[in-house]
């Protein structure tokens, strides 16, 4: 979400740019820790109560093409619209990147610990995945989930082709190539042992 801030990067780029003396992770650890206040700064200065000011942003926007639709002509009003759509767009992206690293936060707290959350996820996850309509190769709407099932092997089947007869293999001529001695094929016949698979 910071990183969508024309602030962020210089703001990085100032504090990563010192030089610390010591090994690489204690200068490593000492140019995070010297980020960490600039970095709340930034959050509290451009992302303080980011859906809110999203949702008032917004409604500021509705106010102003109000305004411009009844003087379309004012420059004013023009300059104002597209600098709170721009507002609008920054604000926006923002807070579905924040509410997108909170629902990923919420699920390392909560995780799958078997908690009324995980099932409610799972539920979710189940809704989405489910085919409750398809249509068929022959266009015909299903809706049943056996019918729904149909169509799917329907589909399948018809890409793995038709039986068609072929003409059979000559010995003669497989004999003409490299073939296994019979060594070799009573070894690729032998049974696999519980060594040979661990």
């Amino acid at each position: 979400m910071w990183s969508h801030s024309p602030a962020f990067k210089p703001c990085v780029q100032q504090h990563w740019s010192k030089e610390w003396q010591g090994t690489k992770m204690f200068s490593l650890v000492k140019k995070l820790k010297s980020l960490k206040w600039p970095l709340k700064m930034l959050n509290k200065d451009d992302f303080n109560d980011v859906e809110n000011n999203a949702a008032r942003a917004r409604i500021s926007l509705e106010y102003i093409q109000d305004k411009l639709r009844s003087d379309p002509q004012n420059s004013d009003f023009i300059h104002q619209e597209i600098d709170t759509a721009n507002s609008v767009r920054f604000l926006d992206r923002a807070c579905h990147e924040f509410l997108l690293q909170k629902s990923k936060a919420t699920w390392v707290e909560k995780g799958d610990q078997n908690s009324k959350y995980f099932h409610s996820i799972i539920k979710s996850r189940q809704v989405r995945n489910t085919v409750v309509r398809i249509e068929n190769v022959k266009g015909v709407t299903w809706e049943d989930t056996m019918e729904i099932q149909g169509a799917f092997l329907e589909f399948y089947k018809s890409l793995l082709g038709a039986t068609t007869s072929t003409t059979a293999i000559s010995q003669n001529v497989v004999q003409l190539g490299k073939v296994c001695s019979s060594e070799h094929c009573s070894m690729l016949m032998a049974p696999v042992t519980s060594k040979e698979i661990k």
